[in-house]
């Protein structure tokens, strides 16, 4: 982003960044805003994808089947409070931030499952008036579960939100202006950078890369009769560490037509293996092209060298007996061996690459030098002073507006009408007017309540 930004908006490109890496310097990302159709009605079959990528992404290495139970148990828990949000929260409260707020409201004693929690008292008020909501199904059925086992599901799946109480988290993920729907209408570069070592956040890029696929696609068919206006090309750098995206292999071989297409680029094969076990052969396999760049991998050197066939060669024997009456004698033969073995792989020169296209046979190139590349010179390694782009001063993350609920406060004595007279101050270290006099008719419960707030006061 560093070396390309600038020349990317000067090629008419607007810059989009999600980053997890500096979560101060992104545009924010909320999952819950792409589980619309296009429509705008509420998808039912995309809250349950979300919250499966969700879960898939966030689950324990290593973790035995003997887990699913509690996979599972955490999988209703979160279905039940995502689908309450949904049908009762407005736009600005469907987050997951709000879902770890949900849990908080829950409390299970045992022995006492009868007493009622604020939980229990939000969802017998949404039977009242919808009980077969989706929300009501989901969270009688996790209430069918005993005390203490209640008691661990709720845990498990404050464990599995823990990293929505951190701010940055928050700030994030509450609200949403990166406008995925959009990348395939305009000139759009995103870029969803990551931690090169530290891997805890990144199942947001995995969710961010299925709603993406998700989102391109359905207005791709909804909106332009099946292709997008504007090509959509995906280079997927450091795919391994990007989390799993569901359907991946459907979405290779289905994407095109979309005018959508994938580039996955990844030190070996075995990194692929270990992530999509049971379909890893599927994705190389719905690639038209191959390049290999070099590598001393194994698995990756073995699988290559089947994929390259064998090239016919020609084998010339001479046998010679020597003594008084000596002879000697030619034999011919066509045998065939590896277009490149194991080790010849692994010793290929760092200048060269092999090129594997379907339809045409493989071939051995030297690999491109940028400095050669007409634009090279709008880079920032050509010209940092003018050709660099700093996304520190660029990008910002919009913060979470916290808000607070005067309520309480409402009574014949403060208010007289519908309508609330809202007073602020904006000023730049200059006091516009005297805080007193702002907050003069304005109750003390209230004003005590926004004491900390620097900048405006409202009531």
């Amino acid at each position: 982003m560093q070396s390309c930004g600038m020349m990317l908006l000067r090629r008419g490109y607007k810059i989009k960044v999600f980053n997890i890496n500096d979560m101060k310097h992104s545009s924010n990302y909320n999952p819950f805003h792409y589980l619309r159709d296009s429509n705008g009605e509420i998808n039912s079959n995309n809250v349950i994808k979300m919250i499966n990528v969700f879960m898939e992404n966030t689950k324990e290495e290593g973790a035995s089947s003997g887990d699913q139970f509690w996979t599972d148990a955490t999988r209703l828990l979160l279905s039940s409070l995502c689908f309450l949000l949904i049908e009762t929260g407005t736009e600005e409260e469907q987050n997951f931030a709000n879902v770890l707020d949900l849990i908080h409201k829950a409390k299970v004693i045992e022995g006492k499952e009868e007493e009622k929690s604020e939980l229990d008292l939000m969802f017998d008020k949404r039977k009242e008036v919808a009980p077969k909501a989706l929300s009501v199904q989901y969270y009688e059925e996790f209430k069918q579960a005993a005390g203490k086992t209640m008691q661990s599901i709720l845990i498990s799946t404050t464990t599995k939100l823990q990293h929505f109480k951190l701010e940055d988290v928050r700030n994030l993920t509450y609200t949403d202006n990166i406008e995925l729907e959009s990348i395939g209408d305009e000139k759009t570069a995103l870029f969803i950078i990551i931690p090169s070592t530290d891997t805890t956040y990144n199942f947001l890029a995995s969710m961010m890369y299925t709603q993406l696929f998700d989102t391109l696609y359905d207005r791709a068919i909804t909106h332009y009769h099946g292709r997008l206006p504007v090509h959509v090309r995906f280079l997927m750098d450091e795919f391994p560490n990007t989390g799993k995206v569901p359907g991946l292999e459907k979405i290779l071989a289905t994407c095109r037509k979309f005018e959508i297409s994938i580039v996955i680029i990844l030190q070996n094969l075995s990194q692929l293996k270990r992530m999509y076990e049971k379909s890893w052969e599927e994705l190389p396999g719905n690639c038209d092209t191959m390049i290999y760049l070099g590598g001393k991998d194994q698995f990756t050197n073995e699988y290559l060298t089947k994929e390259l066939g064998k090239e016919t060669i020609d084998q010339q024997s001479i046998n010679q007996t020597k003594g008084k009456q000596g002879s000697s004698s030619y034999n011919n033969a066509i045998l065939g061996r590896e277009l490149a073995t194991i080790d010849e792989l692994s010793t290929m020169d760092n200048n060269d690459c092999i090129v594997m296209v379907r339809g045409l046979h493989p071939f051995l190139t030297a690999k491109f030098d940028v400095t050669n590349h007409p634009r090279y010179n709008m880079l920032d390694e050509a010209d940092k002073e003018h050709n660099t782009y700093y996304i520190e001063n660029e990008i910002f993350t919009q913060e979470e507006t916290e808000i607070i609920d005067f309520s309480e406060f409402y009574d014949d004595e403060y208010v007289e009408t519908e309508t609330l007279e809202i007073g602020y101050i904006t000023s730049n270290n200059e006091i516009i007017i005297p805080l007193p006099d702002l907050m003069e008719d304005i109750p003390d419960e209230i004003c005590d309540r926004l004491k900390d707030f620097v900048g405006v006061y409202a009531a």
